[in-house]
């Protein structure tokens, strides 16, 4: 994994070079796992799960030789936290009761390469409305999950490494492949505050049920020339 993230950075370095445009953005994220479940008379349920966090990556920008319209990939670091409660329904003994109301922090962290391709519509001299769309291809690097809670005995911990050996959180896949748009304003052609959404077209549960995640930002960007 370490080679492909070095592979990609000089890729991406080597095309910022020929461009002599990049930039450098980070800011906050909200992913949400949909799962959809099917029974056998065909009722559906949807469960959703949010995790708040942060990104940062670097861009490289091109053009197309018209006017306004410009194209860009680039290398994201992802992080997202979710927390679920009442997870911890052990049983109905009365000297568990304190661990019922216990809580799962799941903690993830995810590699991104977008593409995408925009127009950016001039408002004023300094000023820059832009709009763009895409795909990106999104990889989980770690998928950890935690708890603590009290016990007979004193505190009970529970951890998991969804991606450990003989644990793949119930059939949960690494790769995914999204649908991205976006919107920004560009001050002085320097400074772009960012925002977006993606959407993950492939089923990340090998089980039961669909999962499909869904995912948006905001940040500020700083655009070398």
């Amino acid at each position: 994994m370490r080679k492909l993230i070095v592979i990609l950075a000089a890729v991406l370095l080597t095309a910022t070079a020929a461009n002599a445009q990049m930039s450098v953005s980070g800011g906050w994220q909200a992913n949400q796992l949909i799962r959809t479940n099917v029974a056998s008379d065909g009722y559906r349920t949807y469960n959703y799960a949010w995790a708040n966090g942060a990104y940062a990556g670097v861009s490289s920008l091109g053009s197309f030789g018209i006017p306004g319209l410009w194209y860009s990939y680039s290398i994201f670091w992802n992080y997202s936290t979710s927390t679920e409660q009442d997870m911890l329904l052990i049983m109905d003994d009365q000297h568990y009761e304190a661990a019922k109301k216990g809580s799962v922090i799941t903690d993830e962290h995810y590699l991104s390469v977008p593409a995408a391709a925009g127009y950016n519509l001039p408002l004023a001299s300094w000023l820059s409305l832009g709009f763009s769309a895409g795909a990106e291809v999104d990889y989980c690097l770690s998928s950890k999950s935690y708890s603590s809670w009290p016990g007979i005995d004193g505190v009970n911990n529970w951890n998991v490494d969804h991606f450990g050996a003989g644990t793949n959180y119930n059939g949960y896949r690494r790769f995914d492949l999204a649908l991205l748009g976006g919107v920004n304003l560009i001050f002085a052609g320097r400074i772009k505050l960012e925002g977006g959404i993606s959407y993950g077209l492939l089923d990340r549960s090998e089980g039961e049920g669909h999962l499909h995640r869904f995912a948006v930002h905001a940040g500020i960007a700083y655009i070398f020339k």
